[in-house]
């Protein structure tokens, strides 16, 4: 056995999280411990490298997978002796090629342990009030958090001063941000393996009038920019959605249900939809090189805006001149 941990949340929410991330489902059963009282035993494995298979238990006490219930999730390794040695032994006992099996080991637990607890942090959403109403003093027009640079990494911080003196004097605005703050830092690769992903894409108007000479070899940092519609797009998402995690990159949308109290009406957030942008590749150059009467070629250059002050460039050379054709 390698770990086990209890939880207070729903059978159905791991069970398709495990299913999401490759896990086979082995066994199912029901456990009754008296006339009242039943038990789900869910056993998934998953095939992780040649000989080792590992083995995800979840036991529910109740039979309602559907219901809110404590469960206890237990991780095994199924392989042989040897195999879980060298995987769990220490590291100065093994070679390098052990300690690279055991280290990639080691980061598959732990990312079975960082989404479980992510999925529960996520579902906290619909139980905790504080978490889905909007603190008043939030402003919509001003985003949560904002990147800032340190020892020449992006650190997520919040906003602005005025809002760590909110945080710090309100307990619900502090719990708010602290909640949205975890959704901000987790992996997008994680969100993506086992969240519903719909992608839309848009494409910007170019700003008026285009820089003079645009492809000449002797102004080779003159670029096509899209500012102008770029900040009409971030303020439409400003209106459209509920608030703002971090501006230009990722928003809430959050859908309002309104409740009847004490004759007077409560509205709160149901669940959330986040909204992440990404910006693809931008055509910077594209020129025609010929080598001869007989002979030319296509040279494409793009560039995506990876990271603050990083942009990955890549250049395509086509030995033809008809890009509908195949060549090299």
């Amino acid at each position: 056995m390698h770990y086990s941990m209890e939880y207070e949340s729903y059978l159905e929410y791991f069970i398709r999280l495990r299913l999401y991330e490759g896990f086979i489902l082995r066994d199912l059963r029901i456990l009754k411990k008296g006339d009242d009282q039943s038990s789900i035993l869910v056993e998934l494995s998953l095939p992780w490298k040649p000989q080792v298979t590992i083995g995800y238990k979840i036991c529910a006490l109740s039979e309602d997978y559907t219901k809110r219930a404590k469960l206890k999730i237990t991780v095994i390794c199924e392989a042989q002796c040897g195999i879980i040695r060298d995987l769990l032994s220490d590291r100065c006992s093994i070679n390098t090629t052990k300690q690279t099996f055991s280290d990639a080991y080691r980061h598959t637990i732990f990312r079975l342990l960082e989404t479980d607890r992510m999925l529960i942090h996520v579902h906290s959403f619909n139980s905790l009030p504080d978490l889905f109403r909007l603190p008043p003093e939030l402003l919509k027009e001003k985003s949560l958090f904002r990147y800032v640079i340190k020892e020449n990494k992006a650190v997520l911080t919040i906003s602005t001063r005025e809002l760590e003196t909110i945080c710090s004097q309100n307990v619900a605005a502090a719990n708010f941000v602290d909640f949205w703050r975890i959704i901000s830092e987790f992996e997008e690769r994680l969100w993506q393996s086992w969240s519903q992903v719909y992608t839309f894409r848009v494409i910007l108007t170019h700003d008026h009038p285009l820089p003079p000479r645009l492809f000449l070899f002797e102004e080779p940092n003159v670029k096509v920019t899209s500012q102008l519609s770029l900040a009409v797009f971030y303020d439409m998402l400003a209106q459209m959605t509920t608030f703002s995690l971090v501006h230009g990159q990722t928003y809430v949308n959050g859908v309002i249900r309104r409740m009847h109290y004490s004759m007077e009406y409560e509205s709160y957030l149901e669940y959330f939809i986040r909204l992440r942008l990404y910006e693809g590749f931008i055509l910077r150059d594209l020129r025609i090189l010929k080598k001869g009467d007989d002979q030319s070629s296509i040279l494409v250059e793009l560039s995506l805006p990876w990271k603050p002050q990083v942009t990955i460039g890549y250049k395509i050379c086509a030995l033809s001149e008809d890009y509908t054709k195949r060549f090299i």
